[in-house]
């Protein structure tokens, strides 16, 4: 899956409080079970932690998906809360080192938005929206095994209370392509954040 490594996520929207140099200890515990539909199937379910942001530059909004309810009072930012991130379904059908697909949901997510111009990270920012809301990541060659354009994109929606009074509506997406020639670099495709309503 090509999320941002949670080393680097947090170091991200934590304001670079962390040293993303040194290994952060995350506790891993996925809850997996291979669906046997039959003697062939290759489908492999399991819940993780999960955590995405999407910028938009040009509405100067920036989203984060997965946030705890407090992001100010993790340890990360100086507070005493251990950092966990919202837990999402994960799906991969397709056998190694064939092409490995991937679809990851989660309902009640926390959903904060950020204006993209002053952010200084979760640690020293503020939101200007927060709410709860629904998330998706989806990928057609997870491990780029194919030789064909691996695409990937992530979505959130979901109805948010703005700081200043008022209520609107989320809605995120960004879709990127990474093309077999392009030596493992993301073209992004489309970035987009909106609050309406």
């Amino acid at each position: 899956m090509r999320p941002y490594s949670l080393v680097l996520v947090s170091a991200l929207v934590l304001g670079c409080r962390i040293d993303a140099t040194e290994p952060r200890a995350v506790a891993f515990h996925p809850q997996s079970a291979v669906a046997a539909a039959s003697a062939a199937s290759n489908v492999v379910r399991f819940r993780n932690e999960f955590v995405f942001l999407i910028e938009d530059r040009e509405t100067d909004l920036f989203a984060i998906a997965g946030l705890p309810d407090h992001p100010k009072e993790v340890v990360e930012c100086g507070g005493t809360e251990p950092l966990h991130f919202g837990i999402a379904d994960i799906q991969w059908v397709g056998m190694w080192p064939d092409v490995v697909i991937a679809l990851a949901k989660g309902a009640d997510y926390n959903l904060d938005v950020y204006q993209f111009s002053s952010f200084a990270g979760v640690c020293a920012s503020d939101p200007i929206a927060h709410g709860v809301g629904r998330v998706r990541y989806n990928e057609n060659d997870v491990f780029r095994t194919s030789g064909r354009t691996d695409t990937y994109g992530f979505w959130m929606a979901g109805p948010v209370s703005l700081i200043g009074g008022g209520t609107a509506n989320l809605l995120g997406h960004a879709v990127f392509q990474i093309l077999p020639d392009a030596g493992g670099v993301p073209r992004e495709i489309v970035s987009r954040v909106t609050l309406s309503g």
